[in-house]
Parts: C-alpha cells; structure tokens; sequence
C-alpha cells in the first residue's frame, strides 16, 4: 500500500511539473544551448550562413543573437571589406598548437576547418621574402608530477589531465602541419595565458614588436587570456577569427560572445579579423 500511495503521489507531481505533450522552450530572447559543430559552417567570416539569422544588428534588437557570422571589428578594422594594416613591427603567434591540444579539433568538422584555415595562413606566412617574427607556445612540464600547477581539483591543473604533458612528450609537440622553421620562436607555457611564467613578452619588445596577431586554440583559454595580457603590456592586437578553435559544448555562443562585433575582444578594444583580410593584409 504504501509503495503504491507512493507511486501515485511521484507520478501527480510529475504531471503537474510537466503537462502532458509539453516541450520545455528557451526564454524568449535567449539563444539556444543546443548548438553543435556543424552550426558554424561559415570559412569565410565575411558571409553569413543560410541557417543562421544575419549578425547585423539593428536599434533595438536583441544582443543574444545565434549567428555563426563574426563580424570583423574593433579599432583598426571596421567591416568585413575593410582595409587591415599589421605595420612593419608585427609578430604571428600560433598558441597551443600541440599534439595533446589539438587532437580534440581533429575529431570533427569545425576543427578540421580550422586547422585548414590555419595551415593556410601558416604557409603564407612562410612564403613572404620578409618574414615577420613567428613564434609558438607549448603546454609543457618538467616532469609528470607538474609541479608547476597547484595538485587541486580546479585552476589549470585540470586543463591537461593525465600525464605525458612533460617537455619531450609527443603531446606537447607543435603539430607537423604548421611545424616551427629553424628561425621561429618557441616557449613553454603552464597556464591559460601564454605570457606568464616565460620571458615571451620580454622577447617580443627585444624584437621591436608592436602588433601581434593570434591564431590558436581554444578561444575561451589561451586567446582571451592573451590577449588580455597583450593588451595591458600595451601591444597592437589582432585576432584571426577563423584560426580559433571552440570546442564544445556551445561553441558558437562561446565564439560569438568572444569574438562577435558586440563581443568582449572589441570591447578592450582589440581587432577581429577573417582570414581573407589577414592574408590581404600580407600581400598573399
């Protein structure tokens, strides 16, 4: 009697929580959390996607737009036809390219887009008879243990979990499509942003840097931490939107949030680029 009372009394509540055929909605006005990889389809940031609603926005209309289009933006750059000018004193920085990193972008089709875009980029850079200074960042620790990282269950420690993240480990190797020339700069990295911990920024200023451009992965990892860090050592910044890798779970909302026309990276302000400028802005 009583498991049956009890039964009864479980499924009453359940109907009146959820009425029957009923669908739970998204607030109106909020974007959707079920966004998947094959939402961003855009390579090319300057044209909007047939799925999504345009990225325009208009006075009044809400911020918390879906769109998978990133708008470029920011002080140097207004538009997606606009003129981008790195200067003579720029470096190109790959962040977290690494093996152990990057295994997870290989896995789908958002990834794969942006190792291409990267690749792309990589190989133009390489192609210029007056190079700028390149450099690359690596997750490496001296030993297993990392003693870097604090042993706690939050913070960085829980980024590169497991073992083999040691500096001769395959995992923490910058990955062969885009792999370092003899004159490139590469440094070791043991937290979100790329410029603590090593002397990166001091190497930049010894090479008379004042503009650098990003690509790298993950957008809400290495390249808003270093950018922000950029930033405050006061250097110019660029970021290649199609060379930023968001894993998910909601990516696109992620990105956007990071990168979009409204997003925080232009607020700083810092730049948002496509590919097609940043090679335009090249000469390739």
């Amino acid at each position: 009697m009583e498991l049956a009372y009890f039964l009864t009394l479980l499924f009453t509540i359940i109907l009146l929580i959820v009425p029957s055929g009923a669908v739970p909605q998204a607030s109106q006005g909020s974007p959707s959390s079920t966004l998947t990889d094959s939402t961003y389809t855009s390579t090319n940031l300057s044209t909007a996607t047939t799925s999504a609603p345009s990225s325009t926005s208009t006075s009044g209309s809400s911020s918390n737009s879906t769109s998978t289009t990133i708008v470029p933006s920011g002080p140097d750059v207004s538009g997606a036809n606009a003129t981008v000018d790195f200067g003579s004193n720029y470096a190109v920085l790959f962040l977290d390219y690494i093996e152990g990193i990057v295994a997870s972008a290989r896995a789908n089709e958002q990834g794969q887009t942006f190792l291409n875009n990267s690749i792309r980029w990589y190989e133009a850079i390489n192609s210029l008879e007056e190079k700028p200074f390149v450099a690359y960042s690596r997750v490496a620790f001296y030993s297993d243990q990392r003693y870097e990282v604090a042993s706690v269950p939050w913070g960085f420690n829980l980024v590169t979990g497991g073992n083999n993240f040691t500096e001769a480990s395959n995992n923490t190797q910058v990955i062969s499509e885009i792999a370092p020339k003899t004159d490139d700069y590469v440094f070791l990295k043991k937290r979100y942003s790329a410029f603590v911990f090593n002397d990166a920024i001091q190497t930049l200023r010894a090479q008379n840097v004042t503009t650098v451009v990003l690509s790298g992965i993950r957008a809400s990892g290495v390249i808003i931490s270093s950018i922000y860090a950029l930033f405050d050592n006061d250097f110019r910044v660029f970021v290649i939107a199609d060379n930023v890798y968001e894993p998910e779970p909601n990516s696109v909302l992620i990105k956007n949030a990071l990168l979009g026309e409204q997003g925080i990276v232009t607020k700083l302000p810092a730049n948002v680029i496509s590919l097609d400028q940043a090679l335009k802005a090249i000469g390739a």
